[in-house]
């Protein structure tokens, strides 16, 4: 799983650099990988330098004079807006996007089956709101058998480190060269959108990793001493993939901002596929490098993809159904040698006839996802979120 680590290649998103107190937040590190977009962080004027901060004490004592009480004092900032957001930190924003996610968010184990729940709230007058929970995600773990099975899978595929090696690194945080080098990404232009990037991420990061504490599935190094990852193995279970889940989380959210978007520049299929197929490399390079079997990608599509198509409603804000999705693993790992269980991403995406990215239930994956809509009070959903999601679709407009 990424964890939000240190992504050096955003080196020049200095104005992001305050993501980087997200580092004590669990490997959230990451944040501060944005730390590389210049310009933003030290705002170019020497702040923090010793020797500047001395001349301003000079300067200060040589310009402002006896002390003049301010005639009155400015107009209150509205209270509880969104609009405010343009005034808060990168961090700031990012606590108060998390919240919201959040906040509508709880988890439940029972029968080797973990879940994920939305909060639906209701308006009750003067009384607090009624509040009901909704199956959101739903997930089991293969059989220690079944993983011994996919084993395979991570011999063959370690032919391709040789090739995968660079991909396999630079990917080891939160990728995003790889998401730019898509659609126009840039702090200059889409500072909303890089919004919005970062809170989808923090959602996956969040709920897969709970469901990887409870379903507690080993790493392929614990079955075989012949797997012998290139990187760390990370320290916390195998299922579901964390850049799987993440990247496929992160690949939805950016297909529907542009299919939002549309115009004559983004309003064509070809963005989601290549999204698509961007997060299945991120996904599979994690099994080239020794620490996630295919089944581990698979679910994290299951659920990145559901995460997005959610976090994409709760965003827009609208009365609307979320897809309730159920993946067994079981299911997914089938020991004939016959049968082919590795990894596909068009088993779980499909494309309208217009080229807009939709989840996939027939096929093979109606043998492993379960799914069902489950109502959304969009006059319910966040102001915060669906501020954010306007003004990230106005950069693409």
């Amino acid at each position: 799983m990424s964890g939000l680590g240190p992504e050096g290649g955003y080196g020049g998103y200095g104005g992001y650099g305050g993501y980087g107190g997200y580092g004590g937040y669990g490997g959230y590190g990451g944040y501060g990988g944005y730390g590389g977009y210049g310009g933003y962080g030290g705002y170019g004027d020497g702040y923090g330098d010793p020797f500047v901060t001395g001349a301003l004490i000079s300067t200060r004592d040589g310009i402002v004079g006896p002390w003049a009480p301010p005639g009155a004092a400015p107009a209150p900032l509205p209270e509880n807006k969104p609009e405010n957001l343009r005034l808060w930190a990168a961090p700031v924003r990012q606590s108060l996007y998390q919240f919201e996610m959040f906040s509508r968010i709880n988890f439940s184990f029972a029968g080797g089956t973990a879940r994920v729940w939305h909060l639906e709230t209701t308006e009750n007058g003067p009384n607090p709101p009624g509040a009901d929970y909704q199956p959101l995600m739903q997930m089991t773990r293969p059989d220690e058998d079944k993983f011994l099975d996919q084993l395979r899978y991570l011999d063959t595929y370690a032919a391709l480190r040789p090739d995968r090696g660079a991909e396999v690194l630079a990917q080891i945080g939160v990728p995003m060269a790889f998401w730019r080098a898509i659609p126009f990404i840039s702090p200059d232009r889409t500072k909303w959108t890089i919004d919005l990037i970062f809170a989808a991420y923090a959602l996956a990061n969040f709920v897969a990793m709970r469901f990887k504490h409870a379903l507690a599935c080993r790493r392929p190094n614990e079955y075989s001493a012949q797997v012998q990852p290139i990187i760390p193995t990370p320290l916390h279970g195998t299922l579901p993939s964390g850049h799987s889940t993440e990247s496929f989380t992160c690949a939805m959210v950016l297909s529907r901002l542009l299919e939002a978007a549309g115009g004559p520049v983004y309003g064509t299929g070809e963005w989601p596929l290549q999204l698509m197929r961007q997060a299945s490399r991120i996904a599979v390079n994690r099994t080239v490098a020794g620490v996630h079997f295919p089944v581990d990608s698979a679910a994290g599509a299951a659920l990145g993809l559901t995460l997005g198509d959610y976090l994409v409603k709760r965003c827009m804000g609208e009365t609307t159904n979320y897809n309730a999705v159920g993946f067994s693993g079981n299911d997914f790992v089938d020991t004939d040698p016959d049968v082919e269980d590795d990894f596909y991403w068009t088993e779980f995406v499909d494309f309208t006839p217009g080229g807009e990215v939709r989840q996939r239930f027939d096929g093979r994956a109606g043998t492993f996802l379960t799914h069902s809509g489950q109502p959304l009070n969009g006059g319910q959903q966040s102001d915060i979120l669906s501020w954010l999601w306007d003004h990230a679709r106005e950069e693409w407009a």
